[in-house]
Parts: structure tokens; C-alpha cells; sequence
């Protein structure tokens, strides 16, 4: 039974997205529960963002706009926060959508679990194609030490906020990094760690878009390095907090440090000269802890380590776009 005291905020940084924001806010307004507060963040936007947000207070109610100096991603969402008066909060990035009752299905699940968080699946969505992403394989409760190990197959779920619901009060003390990419990942373990169940719910919820200019898909630059400083910090924060989950956590940073070689392998020549001696560095570091790797991975590693993973991987693309 829906409480409909509850409200929850629906916290969206907008920079510069006049191209999608329409589509975004329409699939929260519409939402089938409808004690929402929707922060709309307009972080300096130089294009019609920022009147569309204007546009869409003076028709709804529940929708309260912050103009703000640029400050990124962090800042703009650590500014919603900071303004949201809502139990629980949601968040939801400007080029998305959500479905429609993504948020009741959500609160749902908390009430039901008595869940501090509530966690669905998502679709990829991409120019040509829209597929089913990260997806719990089971509605179930679950505690903190099992979400820990899902996230760290990284199979159902991972650590995006953008399609769960939070109590507000887990950001009481934590808030995102400003001035970083990978921002989700920086805080969420902590966030967990004032969590006692957290429910999952087996149904694709938020709409993910991919676009070919975003950050997870342009050249390695030193902005990536925090990839790895991250992984580091949750592997020993883990081991601190959760010494069972050790394994776990070694297996976890393996398997890092393998995607971030990827990274600078994949990059273009200049990226891959310039970061040449990290790439090696990082290649000797993952000889010693390569059997904590999947066997797939494994001779990935082994072809990265014959500088032969590029070319493979560059031809396998290649058939696979040519449908061969």
C-alpha cells in the first residue's frame, strides 16, 4: 500500500541536453506515483536548457529549478541534494528516461523489504538499438555484504545511482566528488555502509542512453587515472570493513586493473605513447594477481601482455559491424 506522506525527490543535473530534456522530464512528471518533488539543476547551460526547465515549473507544481554556475555533474547533483526535501531520492541524468512506473515500483520494494535502497534494471539504448542492460535476476531482499558481491560481478547491477532509490538520509554525511568522472562509484560502497537491506527488483526501470561523446567511450586522458585510484581505495576500504569479502575484493581490483589497461590499449596512438610506461607498470602489477581473472580474461591479459588484444579486438568489431 502506497504511503502517499512520502515524498521523494527526483534530483536532475541539466547541462547543455536542450536536445533530450524534454523527453526526460516528461517521463517523471508522468510517473505513476505522484508525491514527487523534481529538482531540475540547470548547471550554466549556454543552450535552451535552462528556459526549457522554466517552461515546465510554470505547468507543474512539483518541479523547482536551480540556475547554478557550471560546477559538473557532482556539484550540479550535491546542489539537488542539498535543496531536497523528500524522504527518499532518486536521480535521474538529463539525456535519460525513466519508465513510467519506475518510481512507485521502486517505493514499493523499500516498504515491502524495509529497504534503505531499492534497485532495478535498466535498458541500453543506443542510436540504432535498445537492449536489455544490468538487470536483477530476482525480486529479493538482500543485505549489504550480497550487494557488495553483485557489485563486484557487475552482472545484475552496479554502482550507477541513476536506477535506485535512496533514503534521503544515507547523503546526510556523503555527498559526490566534485570535479571527477567516475563519481558514482567514488561513494557509493560508502554509501552502503549504512545500509542494512537493500531490494532488488527484476525489471528493466531506467532508460540508459549511450551517446558516441561520452566520457566512458572518448580517448584516455589523465582525468581516467581516478578509475584506478578508486579501485584501490574500495578494494582496501572492502578488506577494512569486510575482511570476508577479501577474495572478493582482490578478484574485484583484478579485474579493474585489466578493464583500465583496456582502456589505454583501445586509446588512440598518441593517448598509447603518452601513457606507455603506466601501461607497462600496470601490466606487471596484474602478472602477480592474474589468477584472481576469469579465464576469458585471462587470455585477454595474455594477449594484451603479446600487444595482440588490439588487433584482434579491432577485427572481431569489424565482423561484428559487418555482421559476418
Amino acid at each position: 500500500m502506497e504511503n502517499t506522506n512520502s515524498l521523494i525527490s527526483v534530483i536532475v543535473p541539466i547541462y547543455n541536453a536542450e536536445q533530450y530534456l524534454e523527453k526526460c522530464i516528461d517521463s517523471i512528471i508522468n510517473q505513476t506515483y505522484k508525491n514527487l518533488e523534481i529538482i531540475l539543476v540547470n548547471d550554466g547551460s549556454t543552450d535552451n536548457s535552462g528556459a526549457i526547465c522554466d517552461e515546465y515549473a510554470k505547468k507543474d507544481s512539483r518541479i523547482k529549478v536551480i540556475h547554478k554556475e557550471n560546477g559538473g555533474l557532482s556539484s550540479a547533483r550535491n546542489t539537488g541534494l542539498d535543496n531536497a526535501n523528500g524522504e527518499y531520492v532518486s536521480f535521474v541524468d538529463s539525456d535519460d528516461w525513466i519508465e513510467l512506473d519506475m518510481i512507485e515500483t521502486l517505493y514499493d520494494a523499500c516498504i515491502a523489504n524495509e529497504a534503505e535502497v531499492a534497485c532495478g534494471g535498466r535498458y541500453d539504448v543506443y542510436p540504432q538499438s535498445t537492449i536489455v542492460g544490468l538487470c536483477p535476476q530476482k525480486n529479493e531482499r538482500i543485505s549489504t555484504i550480497e550487494m557488495i558481491k553483485k557489485l563486484f560481478t557487475s552482472v545484475e547491477c552496479d554502482c550507477s545511482v541513476c536506477d535506485k532509490l535512496f533514503k534521503r538520509s544515507l547523503f546526510n554525511e556523503i555527498h559526490f566528488p566534485i570535479g571527477q568522472i567516475n563519481e558514482d562509484e567514488a561513494i557509493f560502497y560508502n554509501l552502503l555502509e549504512g545500509v542494512k537491506s537493500i531490494a532488488l527488483i527484476n525489471k528493466p526501470l531506467y532508460n540508459y542512453f549511450h551517446r558516441s561523446s561520452s566520457i566512458s567511450t572518448s580517448d584516455f586522458t589523465e582525468r581516467k587515472l581516478i578509475y584506478m585510484e578508486n579501485a584501490i581505495k574500495i578494494k582496501n576500504f572492502i578488506i577494512e570493513k569486510y575482511p570476508e569479502l577479501q577474495r572478493e575484493a582482490e578478484v574485484f581490483y583484478a579485474t579493474k586493473l585489466f578493464w583500465f589497461l583496456t582502456m589505454i590499449d583501445e586509446s588512440s596512438k598518441g593517448a598509447r605513447k603518452k601513457f606507455k610506461s603506466l601501461f607497462k607498470e600496470k601490466l606487471r602489477e596484474l602478472s602477480k594477481i592474474k589468477n584472481y581473472l576469469s579465464k576469458v580474461n585471462k587470455i585477454k591479459y595474455y594477449l594484451l601482455k603479446t600487444r595482440t588484444y588490439r588487433p584482434i579486438k579491432k577485427f572481431s568489431d569489424r565482423l561484428h559491424k559487418n555482421h559476418i
